[in-house]
């Protein structure tokens, strides 16, 4: 598990690592579009995601197809200000 806290928002990652699957969960949030982006460790973005999240709710996102490794993920507000970047490993 991956928690992170600033101002307002902790955003946690589960399970971590990771296989098939992995969960983020915000909370401290007010209901808005959020944008999630993932890279690799070259800096490649993997995935984008702009949806809305709701606190305690957890937003599952599929690694299936994806290869072993570290990956970062940055959550944006709807504004562009950079809320969060965690990290997390895909067995």
């Amino acid at each position: 598990v991956v928690e992170i806290k600033d101002d307002k928002m902790v955003a946690t990652l589960f399970p971590n690592p990771a296989n098939g699957r992995i969960h983020l969960q915000l909370s401290g949030i007010t209901m808005q579009m959020y944008n999630l982006k993932i890279f690799n460790v070259l800096g490649q973005e993997i995935l984008e995601i702009n949806d809305s999240f709701r606190a305690d709710e957890p937003y599952e996102i599929p690694l299936t197809f994806w290869n072993s490794g570290t990956y970062f993920l940055r959550i944006s507000d709807e504004n562009g200000k950079i809320m969060q970047v965690l990290t997390f490993q895909k067995k």
